[in-house]
């Protein structure tokens, strides 16, 4: 999960760390990482919005390293 910000920040900074890939995105050949968001997929379409506001809540706190 990446903290919320552009869709656009989030692509540059996938693709400046593993380049030459995109959509999905592979780190260590078997973590793959694909973008999806209220506005092009269907993330979070079924949540309630208070527990969407929690989520949110808890990635702007996290420490960087730290998962959650």
């Amino acid at each position: 999960m990446f903290p919320a910000g552009e869709r656009a920040e989030t692509v540059t900074s996938l693709d400046r760390h593993l380049p030459q890939q995109r959509d999905p995105w592979t780190l260590a050949d078997n973590f793959y990482i694909n973008i999806d968001d209220e506005q092009t997929g269907c993330l979070f379409s079924d949540w309630d919005p208070d527990d969407v506001a929690v989520l949110e809540a808890t990635m702007d706190t996290a420490q960087p390293g730290q998962c959650r």
